[in-house]
């Protein structure tokens, strides 16, 4: 075996310039490969380099970033916009159920629960409709009451009024009433539906039996300034309402959690349903439209705590147990802590948590102010 020594510049000048080679044997060849790799890679490096040691052919890390987000963004919009284009919503659908009747420029939609006894009308809360009280209405009216819930015009298949004005929606729900003949009722508002109750008591006192806040104080909230038009409006945001408005496991969830831990009006296939039944207004391009404004410039119908304080009709409140403290407590003192009935195990949704517990409080409640 030929004896290695340190590499010097005599190994350097065996390569010939004719390409071929001194007759060394395999190791001294290798050694001459190595070179020429060496040299290639310092030529390619040397191109590459800018005169203070950067890579001219290497972008910034920031600069990628910014790149990558863009082709995100990109990405993501064409998928919106397919997306929105390919799911276009009916512009209005048909109640399933219920009944219409002309008022002023509205159609009413409202639903009624047995043919004697005293009249009580229910009225839902915000992006809720006559579903809200479809099982708890049948237990009431079993116990001696001729029952009625209708939709406001916020949302729900209540055609025409104006939704952000309060006083158009109690003009609305009296001149509805008087045009059934229900003479007197005891007008039960849930969430914000308790605002149109409370108002209906303060301006036509003598056309109501008397008001019960179920879940809702009838104040104001404090939404801030709501989102830029351009984001509220843009394609993003109606592909996140679409799909928080049409994916049932979802929203099945997120209306179980507010029901209350003693809730199972949403579980299983049955859940579902009643899911879709009370999400299906929702997917209405017209309350899409709607709902997008609101984005923008949030609004939810309200009183002030002197006009509730001023409401002269007997009162009363219903409240699920896990539902808002401080809500519980503005109505208490507003209402001059009027009779109350406290639903265990219900949240923001008692009416669903226990129908027939809600039921059972309207009647007492109702009872007693009828005296």
């Amino acid at each position: 075996m030929m004896a290695t020594g340190p590499r010097t510049d005599e190994g350097f000048r065996a390569v010939r310039t004719d390409g071929g080679f001194d007759g060394t044997g395999p190791s001294e060849r290798r050694k001459r490969v190595d070179i020429r790799r060496f040299a290639s890679l310092r030529l390619r490096r040397s191109r590459s380099e800018t005169p203070d040691g950067g890579h001219a052919g290497k972008r910034p890390l920031p600069l990628r970033i910014l790149r990558g987000l863009a082709g995100f963004a990109a990405a993501v919009t064409v998928a919106s916009l397919l997306g929105n284009a390919a799911t276009t919503p009916d512009e209005r659908l048909e109640p399933e159920s219920g009944k219409t009747v002309r008022v002023g420029d509205a159609n009413v939609h409202y639903e009624t629960w047995g043919t004697s006894g005293s009249p009580v009308v229910l009225l839902p809360g915000f992006a809720e409709t006559t579903v809200a009280f479809s099982t708890t209405a049948p237990r009431l009216a079993a116990k001696g009451h001729v029952v009625y819930a209708l939709d406001l015009s916020s949302v729900g298949y209540t055609r025409g009024g104006r939704p952000a004005n309060l006083a158009d929606q109690t003009r609305l729900v009296h001149d509805w009433a008087a045009k059934l003949g229900i003479e007197k009722p005891i007008v039960v508002g849930h969430s914000m539906g308790a605002a149109v109750a409370g108002n209906l008591g303060l301006v036509y006192p003598d056309s109501v039996g008397g008001v019960i806040f179920a879940g809702g104080d009838a104040l104001n909230m404090d939404f801030g300034d709501g989102l830029p038009q351009w984001l509220a409006t843009s394609t993003w945001m109606r592909s996140f309402y679409r799909i928080a408005t049409r994916w049932t496991w979802i929203d099945q969830r997120f209306l179980a959690k507010s029901c209350g831990s003693d809730c199972t009006a949403f579980d299983g296939k049955a859940g579902a349903e009643l899911t879709r039944k009370w999400m299906r207004p929702l997917t209405e391009g017209r309350t899409e439209e709607e709902m997008t404004r609101l984005i923008h410039d949030p609004w939810i119908l309200h009183l002030t705590a002197a006009q509730i304080r001023s409401i002269k009709v007997p009162k009363g409140i219903i409240w699920g147990e896990e539902d808002s403290a401080e809500g519980l407590r503005n109505s208490r003192t507003n209402l001059g802590n009027p009779p109350e009935r406290i639903i265990r195990g219900a949240g923001h949704q008692m009416m669903m948590a226990a129908p027939e517990r809600f039921a059972a409080s309207v009647h007492e409640l109702s009872a007693a102010m009828c005296r």
